[in-house]
């Protein structure tokens, strides 16, 4: 599954495409605020799921 993340990481916007799967989610990312699926129907659970395994 391919998806368009949009992410600040140290004051800078980087914008790329990710395989999802490949992720490490307990990985600490400050904070993802936008992402894009091409198929936007899980587009808010699957934003809510990284916000809240990488969050604060």
């Amino acid at each position: 599954m391919l998806f368009e993340a949009s992410f600040y990481s140290d004051r800078n916007l980087f914008t790329e495409k990710i395989d999802f799967f490949s992720l490490n989610l307990k990985k600490k990312v400050r904070c993802v605020f936008s992402m894009f699926l091409k198929t936007s129907k899980n587009h808010r659970t699957l934003e809510a799921n990284l916000v809240a395994t990488n969050g604060d």
